[in-house]
């Protein structure tokens, strides 16, 4: 619950970051709904490979074009979503009051996007 707070808090109630898994809503997506996202934005241009160890990497580079060469780029954008957290000015207090005997403390502040070059 304090987690789930935290984020709220920090991005507010409808980011993508604040989401949380609720029956109803994990219910309501149908496998013709997972096909259709899938098909959508799972792409070869979309995917890293990452290989570890002793080999050729010619040789590896070579079976990798023959075994994924023929995936289809994506033809669609990948949906928006806003990575910056709310704007703050100031200090700010939130409170998740919980009948429970333990406390939980998250501390939270902006700081540097990763894509920031610096």
């Amino acid at each position: 619950m304090a987690g789930r707070a935290f984020q709220i808090a920090m991005y507010g109630k409808d980011s993508v970051f604040a989401r949380e898994p609720e029956y109803a809503t994990v219910d309501a997506i149908s496998r013709e709904d997972l096909v259709k996202f899938h098909e959508q934005y799972f792409r070869g241009d979309r995917v890293a490979l990452g290989f570890v160890g002793s080999f050729d990497s010619a040789k590896l580079m070579e079976q990798v074009e023959k075994l994924f060469g023929d995936w289809k780029k994506a033809d669609a954008p990948l949906p928006k979503v806003d990575l910056d957290p709310l704007a703050i000015d100031g200090r700010r207090v939130y409170f998740a009051e919980k009948d429970e005997n333990q406390t939980n403390l998250f501390i939270g502040g902006i700081g540097v996007r990763r894509d920031n070059p610096d």
